[in-house]
């Protein structure tokens, strides 16, 4: 329903709703899991008598709506394709994902303070990336279906790689675009920075070294992934796959695990 009323007061304001859709989903999305979460094992600790038949009602419950959603999926042709060939990125970023989280396990054992910058590292990185991807899966809907090419050149260039020069300082409008994500990670970062540094004066000294060395990190991180994604978006499009549905998984746990190898580099370099 959010994100309904997101993308309508976008268009009634005459805003890119790729500008602001996919982050605000990201970030409710994160904040929802939470509460629900911590509402939920609230409730379940609570409860003292019968737990062990709780649990295991709430579990067969849900395992009987997957059959019943599955079906109702695969009657809608709007998500149909969601249903057949939206599992192998979703299981492949929990992969990615938990190989990020074996790193976090072993700095957060050895790196004093490192937990309070990995939300900000990774995130910041994620929602620009998911604008550009967003924005690039719009442009390619906009000339037809999956694997449909405006021209021989726009597939030429689906097949190779994007030229890193092109992509990041060229004069060309997309270009710009790629610019203004990348340099839009240094205000987030810093503003980010400074709550932590409020929050945390009396246990975690943050030093012009290691803002210097974290906004490094934190450029590579977001160059990286964008120019991943100019070339995963068109790699799908161009095997018949909604990007939509399989390069956002990539791409934000991709960034999960760069980031949190090269925060990890930058605590280590310090330590």
């Amino acid at each position: 329903v959010v994100m309904i009323i997101v993308i309508v007061l976008s268009h009634k304001c005459k805003i890119n709703p790729d500008n602001i859709a996919t982050p605000v989903a990201a970030s409710l999305g994160d904040l929802t899991t939470v509460v629900v979460l911590a509402g939920v094992s609230q409730f379940l600790f609570q409860i003292t008598n019968f737990r062990s038949l709780l649990l295991m009602i709430i579990i067969v419950f849900f395992l009987t709506l997957i059959p019943i959603w599955t079906m109702i999926c695969a009657r809608n042709e709007h998500v149909k394709d969601v249903l057949i060939h939206g599992w192998s990125p979703i299981i492949a970023a929990m992969f990615i994902s938990s190989t990020g989280g074996l790193i976090l396990a072993f700095a957060v054992q050895t790196l004093h303070g490192i937990i309070a910058f990995q939300p900000v590292m990774n995130g910041v990185c994620g929602n620009l990336v998911t604008v550009q991807a967003s924005r690039l899966s719009t442009a390619l809907h906009q000339q037809g279906k999956p694997g449909e090419f405006q021209n021989d050149e726009q597939h030429t260039a689906s097949t190779d790689c994007p030229n890193p020069y092109k992509l990041f300082c060229s004069r060309a409008n997309a270009s710009c675009i790629v610019r203004l994500l990348l340099f839009m990670a240094i205000p987030g970062h810093l503003t980010f920075l400074f709550i932590i540094w409020q929050l945390a004066a009396n246990h975690i000294q943050i030093s012009f070294l290691f803002i210097s060395l974290y906004l490094i990190a934190a450029l590579i991180q977001v160059a990286v992934l964008l120019y991943i994604a100019q070339w995963i978006v068109s790699f799908v499009w161009r095997h018949r796959r909604d990007p939509d549905n399989v390069c956002i998984p990539y791409l934000t746990s991709t960034g999960d695990l760069l980031g949190t190898a090269l925060l990890t580099c930058v605590f280590l370099l310090l330590a």
